[in-house]
């Protein structure tokens, strides 16, 4: 496992997990590899809403006004490219980040789930399948809803 010091979240993040103890706070996982950081998952979604000249809460604030998604939002970091999406309450520690690669989800036990992504990369979540899919549908609905918005701003732009 290598170490993430740049704390640059981009398109090819597929997961970003807590870790709970020892000097690491987040293992990020991509699509070229697993690396850890000392910046917590909070922290790294943050930094990556800045470099896109905007604050995490403002993106979660736009999702909710756009879709009224009230519980556990997903929100966009970089617009018309890639969002993420939280497993459970991001005011919980064990709160898993999964951004929109193509993913299969199977449900081990009651309210334990293992999401694994096309590079055979996988993270287990403590949240049922329904959640996870529930969860990708909301981000990619956010994401679409997105991509309408350009369009249209093109079109009109155009004219």
């Amino acid at each position: 496992m290598l170490s993430y010091n740049n704390n640059l979240i981009d398109g090819r993040v597929l997961a970003i997990k807590p870790v709970l103890s020892g000097e690491n706070r987040s293992e990020i996982i991509t699509t070229h590899g697993t690396y850890f950081s000392l910046s917590s998952p909070k922290s790294l979604l943050d930094q990556a809403c800045l470099n896109y000249l905007s604050t995490k809460e403002g993106r979660i604030k736009a999702a909710k006004l756009l879709l009224s998604y009230t519980m556990k939002p997903p929100f966009i970091i970089s617009p018309n490219e890639y969002g993420v999406f939280p497993t459970e309450s991001s005011k919980k520690p064990e709160c898993v980040w999964i951004f929109n690669h193509r993913f299969t989800v199977k449900e081990v036990r009651r309210g334990e789930s293992v999401i694994t992504f096309l590079n055979g990369a996988s993270v287990s979540v403590g949240v049922s399948k329904y959640t996870i899919l529930k969860q990708e549908q909301r981000l990619h609905t956010l994401l679409s809803f997105g991509h309408t918005i350009k369009r249209e701003y093109i079109a009109q732009a155009v004219d």
